[in-house]
């Protein structure tokens, strides 16, 4: 019962507040766990983590990027959303100095992007994990970015080259 009533609550909510999702994102995710929908849950907890992210709420970024990971794991541990996630994640605790967690999680994207055979998703991962690494060794930082526009360069997107040469 209790299922059910999180579900109307979490429709109800989103008819009610159409066109505002986004500030809604936290409450929606929340109820739509508890309702059982996952995939609704992992929706809203995404936008909520993107959300907190564009307002400099690391702390909330992060928690809200965990909670879709988790949720984005128990569905198919393989997908590039998958990897679009820990690349948000990641970008969010390099803005509060915690590198090693950082870079775990480009990483993890980056992984799985090469598993996937998502090469736009890999490049992006490269040059997060460029940027972060300038920060600290700019020899490493270099590797990569030349990793990053040979893959652009293998790709042959004028669009993806350029953002490597910047």
């Amino acid at each position: 019962e209790r299922q059910l009533l999180h579900g109307d609550v979490a429709a109800a909510l989103e008819k009610l507040y159409e066109g505002q999702l986004d500030e809604m994102a936290v409450q929606l995710a929340q109820h739509f766990y508890l309702a059982g929908d996952i995939a609704q849950a992992l929706h809203y907890f995404t936008l909520a983590g993107e959300r907190a992210a564009r307002i400099y709420a690391s702390r909330e970024a992060v928690t809200h990027f965990t909670r879709a990971i988790m949720l984005a794991e128990r569905i198919s541990p393989h997908t590039v959303s998958l990897a679009r996630l820990h690349g948000g994640r990641g970008l969010t605790p390099g803005a509060i100095g915690d590198f090693e967690r950082s870079c775990a999680d480009h990483e993890t994207a980056l992984e799985i992007a090469r598993t996937v055979g998502e090469q736009r998703v890999e490049w992006r991962a490269l040059l997060d994990l460029g940027r972060l690494w300038a920060s600290r060794d700019h020899n490493q930082a270099q590797d990569i970015f030349i990793t990053a526009l040979e893959l652009a360069r293998d790709i042959g997107e004028p669009a993806l080259l350029a953002g490597s040469l910047n």
